[in-house]
């Protein structure tokens, strides 16, 4: 699974990388992992941060909570990808107020 990111790239196929943040299984540390092995192979890759949403085999666990999706946007940013942008933002956007500090932290373009 690692090494499909290069294979990829190898062969001239468009890569876009989509992982999802699941408190408890998929946090930071993988997060930043992840970045680092791809902004080796090129920090221009489109990398995705999705919400997890608690469903079916799944719906005991929680969902991210919007300091959980800024400061793993943050940290891989500074691992130094370019291109981040968050998802299923209505997952942990709950109120005006938090749309407002998104867009204050993260910027219009990331979501």
């Amino acid at each position: 699974m690692l090494k499909a990111p290069e294979e990829i790239l190898k062969r001239d196929f468009v890569l876009e990388i989509l992982t999802v943040y699941i408190p408890n299984f998929v946090e930071l540390d993988q997060f930043k992992k992840i970045a680092r092995l791809i902004v080796n192979l090129n920090d221009e890759i489109p990398f995705h941060i999705l919400a997890f949403f608690p469903q079916y085999k799944l719906i005991n666990y929680r969902a991210p909570t919007l300091d959980e999706m800024i400061e793993t946007y943050r940290v891989v940013k500074d691992i130094g990808l370019k291109n981040v942008r968050l998802g299923n933002i209505g997952i942990f956007i709950k109120n005006e107020q938090d749309r407002a500090r998104l867009m204050e932290e993260v910027g219009i373009s990331s979501f």
